[in-house]
């Protein structure tokens, strides 16, 4: 089986075009959001929605959700002065994650850095 005939391409489609509006209204905020909540959302059983996870976005379903967590994290941390000088465990909870360790090494992984590097930088440019 090849890898584009592992699901039907209408169903993939379906599937794809209701993940990017969820992405747009940033399902991954809620910090109870799953595979199965995902699912339970977008109607597909879980097998098929992680497939077309796995296969169209390169990558699991909790690594695409943290993934999409940090690209909020570091939006905000960029466009808002006040939650870049909240607590660390706010920034983690108002991002989506349940635990600030999760995503220190979420952040770390991705870019190398960790958060509190990152704010003092931008705070510093900021004068």
């Amino acid at each position: 089986m090849s890898l584009h005939s592992y699901i039907d391409e209408d169903l993939k489609g379906i599937i794809l075009t209701k993940l990017k509006r969820l992405e747009e209204e940033q399902f991954f905020i809620d910090t109870k959001c799953s595979l199965s909540t995902l699912s339970d959302e977008l109607q597909p059983n879980q097998k098929y929605l992680s497939q077309v996870i796995n296969n169209e976005r390169k990558t699991n379903f909790n690594t695409y959700k943290n993934g999409l967590r940090i690209n909020h994290l570091l939006d905000r941390l960029i466009e808002d002065f006040d939650f870049r000088n909240s607590k660390l465990s706010y920034i983690a909870k108002a991002s989506g994650f349940n635990n600030p360790n999760t995503s220190y090494f979420a952040f770390k992984k991705r870019l190398g850095i960790l958060p509190s590097y990152l704010i003092k930088k931008l705070n510093d440019e900021d004068g």
